[in-house]
């Protein structure tokens, strides 16, 4: 059986390669997901668009919300 975590990350911890692929891409300013360059919070704009419009309907459910805004920035393409 292989071990699924044999990376260290620079505290010593042990870590996924996966985890080690979004720790080098965050320091050398890229995307955590592709490499395209940074634009807000360690994402690309397609990305950090993605990532917002998750977030936004974790809350939803999380707070019970039925109603959505499609005229929200986030939703918007392009």
């Amino acid at each position: 059986m292989t071990q699924p975590y044999k990376y260290l990350s620079p505290s010593g911890s042990l870590v996924s390669r996966q985890r080690m692929y979004q720790i080098r891409h965050v320091q050398a300013g890229l995307c955590r997901l592709c490499p395209k360059r940074e634009h807000y919070n360690g994402f690309c704009k397609k990305h950090y668009r993605e990532h917002v419009v998750r977030a936004r309907e974790r809350a939803r459910v999380r707070l019970g919300l039925k109603s959505r805004n499609y005229g929200a920035e986030s939703y918007r393409c392009g």
